[in-house]
């Protein structure tokens, strides 16, 4: 399975991928820092600099495209202007899903970001023509010390049977 990475930070959603047997094909960044780090991990892998000006195609056929879009628009930390805000970049990313047409896509963000624009994300891959389910997954899901609940939008391609494969991954 090969994948797209939107919004890639240091990469952590990347190694999750590898870990279950995806192929990262390409990482989207606009962080100087952030794509120094994903260059030493990832040095054959296609990095792009601005989701803005990605088409979708440019890494060839790919299976998934995932991503923790900027959570700033939406975070409780934050001002929340929501879709107002110019970081608001759910839009960029249903571009290039609509130009790319993966199997499957993955949307991660804080879990502020359901209640505001879950109708909006679902509508639009519903119109690409994807099923959609949404969840909060709390970090302590898999260990770790503290709740901090996670909004994660899983879509694949209506028509198309998902794959039953499955990674068992261990958290430690």
């Amino acid at each position: 399975m090969k994948a797209l990475s939107l919004c890639s930070g240091v990469g952590m959603l990347d190694l999750a991928a590898e870990l279950a047997g995806i192929t990262i094909v390409g990482q989207v960044e606009i962080d100087a820092y952030c794509r120094v780090v994903l260059a030493k991990h990832w040095p054959d892998v296609a990095r792009y600099h601005n989701i803005k000006e990605l088409q979708g195609d440019e890494c060839g056929p790919i299976d998934l495209v995932f991503g923790g879009i900027p959570c700033q628009p939406f975070s409780k930390n934050g001002q929340r202007h929501g879709t107002a805000d110019d970081r608001h970049l759910w839009p960029e990313a249903a571009r290039i899903i609509a130009n790319s047409r993966p199997r499957w896509v993955v949307i991660e963000n804080v879990d502020a970001f359901l209640p505001l624009v879950l109708d909006a994300v679902q509508t639009d891959l519903e119109h690409l023509g994807y099923e959609v389910g949404a969840a909060l997954l709390p970090a302590c899901a898999v260990d770790a010390p503290h709740i901090r609940e996670r909004a994660v939008i899983v879509a694949y391609a209506s028509g198309q049977q998902p794959e039953r494969t499955c990674h068992r991954l261990t958290f430690r």
